[in-house]
């Protein structure tokens, strides 16, 4: 993710000197982008927004200089690789009625090429894998933005006053088309989402946004371009420094705090007290992290005992669950810890002892 982050900035670099023909846009892009500490907690991260971000750049960057092949081949691999890359496909075919009319056809065989995975995002939707996002209102999107100026507001803010305030008394300014496409590009996803969240989910603040930065980094680039006094874009250049390197010392601060115990530390001191012939029963979502830990551990020191999830089908699809559908479904997770505890006492093999890695927020685990 880390290289992804460098690979945005250097692409941010190529497509902002391609779309403004101001030298201060080009350099001002990349910066922006280089010293967002919210970009940066994300490419330290095992997600892939850092990516997603990368391709809807490029994307879009293909998209206005219709080329198609490309423009073809990252879009179907971005609209496979996250829902919300639907939205930013579908802020392009706005922009396509307005400024781009030629590229419609293209644009019908990507969306002939993405129905599988339209397809299986319903299919997964109606399941329930995005529930754990909740109910949101409006109002997420003073918070995403909140978000995306991470430990940077203030300046971020400030900054934005002195640009409009310059460009208030110059009279030759030249706003382009490709401007207002970035601003599409930036703002429909986000309030799209927001709309889709009345029928199901799709919006958490502080992750999703990502995907749109380096368009809002664009926009800011262009309005900080447009400060005509050097001396005040290098105190800003100086504070978004300055306020980055605060955040990076604090943020390593507080992940070294949290590694004193986590989900690797809890694996460790259990491992050690597991014998042969022991049952370990993992709930909830704490599958997924011991049996990743409890696998490593294993190729190290062979132990054999037996590990098992409840509810069952946690292990067939680790990284989520509908605890909604789940307590609906309740008497169904009553009949399978009885079947569990059965299996237990009929086990003549593994039963010396049983660990159960309990997490008591979910009610469904109270059954077992």
């Amino acid at each position: 993710s880390c290289l992804v982050n460098i690979i945005v900035s250097k692409k941010l670099y190529k497509v902002a000197k391609d779309f403004f023909p101001n030298k201060t846009v080009y350099l001002w892009a990349p910066f922006l982008v280089a010293t967002n500490y919210f970009l940066i907690w994300h490419s330290t991260q095992t997600k892939g927004y850092p990516f997603v971000a990368l391709l809807g750049i490029l994307s879009f960057y293909f998209f206005w200089k219709s080329k198609t092949i490309p423009y073809i081949i990252l879009t179907v691999v971005g609209l496979y690789s996250h829902p919300w890359f639907f939205l930013m496909f579908g802020t392009q075919i706005i922009i396509t009625f307005f400024l781009q009319k030629k590229m419609i056809l293209t644009q019908l065989l990507i969306c002939l090429l993405s129905i599988p995975s339209l397809i299986s995002l319903f299919t997964l939707t109606a399941q329930g894998v995005s529930d754990w996002e909740g109910i949101i209102s409006i109002s997420i999107l003073w918070e995403s933005l909140k978000y995306i100026t991470l430990n940077q507001s203030f300046i971020y803010f400030g900054a934005l006053i002195v640009a409009c305030y310059y460009i208030w008394f110059e009279k030759n300014i030249e706003i382009s088309s490709v401007f207002f496409a970035l601003v599409i590009y930036a703002f429909i996803p986000p309030v799209s989402a927001v709309f889709l969240s009345l029928f199901s989910p799709a919006y958490v603040a502080g992750r999703y946004e990502v995907m749109v930065l380096p368009a809002l980094a664009l926009i800011m680039a262009w309005l900080l371009s447009n400060i005509k006094n050097n001396f005040v874009q290098i105190i800003i250049a100086g504070l978004l420094v300055i306020s980055t390197f605060q955040a990076v010392i604090q943020d390593r601060e507080v992940a070294v705090s949290l590694t004193k115990y986590d989900d690797k530390v809890a694996a460790n001191q259990l491992y050690k007290k597991i014998k042969n012939g022991d049952i370990v029963i993992a709930t909830d979502m704490s599958y997924s992290p011991f049996d990743y830990y409890f696998h490593q551990l294993n190729s190290v020191e062979e132990k054999q005992f037996k590990f098992l999830s409840f509810p069952k089908e946690i292990s067939q699809h680790p990284a989520w669950r509908s605890l909604p559908k789940m307590v609906a479904d309740k008497e169904k997770y009553k009949q399978e810890a009885k079947d569990l505890v059965l299996q237990i006492i009929q086990d003549k093999e593994f039963k010396q002892s049983i660990w159960v890695i309990y997490y008591s927020s979910s009610p469904i685990n109270d059954f077992l």
